[in-house]
């Protein structure tokens, strides 16, 4: 047996009152924008024409429409013809404020007030229910590198690709500063692409800057720019190519090769590092 059904039929309803449960979100959020100063919300309205619509229902209305992801304003204003607890917030089931009504106050100078007075408001709410305290202190932008396995292999075939491709660029930088007639000071006649000699590199262009920084300093003003200074913008370049790049990633892999020995992988610890914006 079912119940009888028949939407075609004549029927009188009379809704005394629209009820939704005391947890529901909408009851939170009708709680939240009625704790706001009344001054903030009700700014001078108009005496003449129509009387707009309460500026604390539709902030209510397009709050909870918010926490349903719905952000168009044709669906909030169909939320507020079918859904209860829009209706409940509202206040009266024959309203219906349209998408027009919705965009326009949500654009006005209006709303952007009341974003900021919302911040304020809610911090004071959550902190009124005791949800936050000021015991403790965030700083905004703080990133945190995540890992999807804290545990990572290192592969030795990819390994001793990488650092092939590496040895390339050292030594094309090798020949460009040979050019430059930069005194590497290397006994053979094959450039080292080793740790220790890229660090002697680097001192080297560093004696560079300084030598040019002094020449620099007597000559006088060429037409069409220094040459001394282009080249010691290049050394400059070059300096730091090697100390953030080529020497930190040549450390890493003459690490991994003294821990491969015979084998051709190793597991490594991946540490979690904060890093502050």
């Amino acid at each position: 047996m079912y119940q009888n059904y028949n939407n075609n039929q004549l029927c009188l309803s009379i809704p005394l009152e629209i009820n939704i449960s005391s947890n529901h979100v909408a009851v939170a959020i009708s709680h939240f924008v009625d704790s706001i100063p009344d001054k903030l919300i009700y700014e001078k309205a108009m005496t003449s024409g129509r009387p707009a619509y309460n500026p604390a229902m539709l902030l209510k209305v397009i709050l909870f429409a918010y926490t349903r992801q719905n952000f168009s304003g044709r669906k909030i204003e169909a939320m507020a013809q079918e859904n209860i607890p829009t209706k409940w917030l509202i206040g009266d089931p024959d309203t219906v404020p349209s998408y027009r009504t919705i965009n326009r106050f949500r654009s006005s100078d209006q709303m952007k007030r009341l974003v900021e007075a919302m911040f304020l408001s809610f911090r004071q709410l959550l902190k009124a229910q005791g949800l936050i305290d000021d015991s403790a202190l965030f700083i905004d932008g703080t990133k945190l590198l995540a890992d999807a396995n804290k545990y990572t292999f290192v592969w030795r075939k990819a390994s001793e690709r990488f650092e092939g491709q590496l040895d390339k660029k050292i030594a094309g930088l090798y020949q460009e500063l040979v050019q430059n007639k930069v005194d590497l000071a290397m006994s053979d006649e094959a450039p080292k692409t080793d740790s220790k000699t890229l660090e002697k590199t680097s001192e080297q262009l560093t004696n560079e800057i300084e030598r040019l920084d002094q020449v620099i300093a007597t000559e006088p003003i060429i037409p069409g720019g220094s040459p001394n200074k282009r080249l010691r913008r290049k050394f400059k370049h070059d300096r730091h190519l090697i100390d953030s790049d080529y020497l930190p990633r040549k450390r890493k892999y003459e690490s991994n090769n003294a821990i491969f020995g015979d084998r051709n992988s190793f597991l490594r610890l991946i540490r979690m590092q904060l890093l502050c914006a």
